[in-house]
């Protein structure tokens, strides 16, 4: 993880290797905390394989734990159910 911006309310974090799939997952749950004023997420480039997330929000970083950990959560609860 390679945060490349920290200023304004603003939080940009590139992640290498990591799927767009879930890295969009994250952005679903970001997007319904209701500080959160904007979030997504998108390759630096298709063949790099780095994602960045882009968060808008009073404490980004905060809302960024959050929506990781509620959604570690939320996928082990199906791994469990799939058992």
């Amino acid at each position: 993880m390679k945060i490349l911006k920290d200023e304004n309310k603003e939080l940009k974090v590139e992640f290498e290797d990591l799927d767009l799939g879930l890295a969009n997952y994250v952005v679903d749950g970001l997007l319904k905390e209701k500080d959160v004023e904007f979030a997504s997420a998108s390759y630096t480039h298709p063949l790099e394989g780095c994602v960045v997330i882009t968060i808008k929000a009073p404490n980004a970083k905060k809302a960024l734990a959050k929506a990781v950990k509620a959604s570690a959560a939320e996928l082990e609860a199906v791994r469990k159910a799939l058992e």
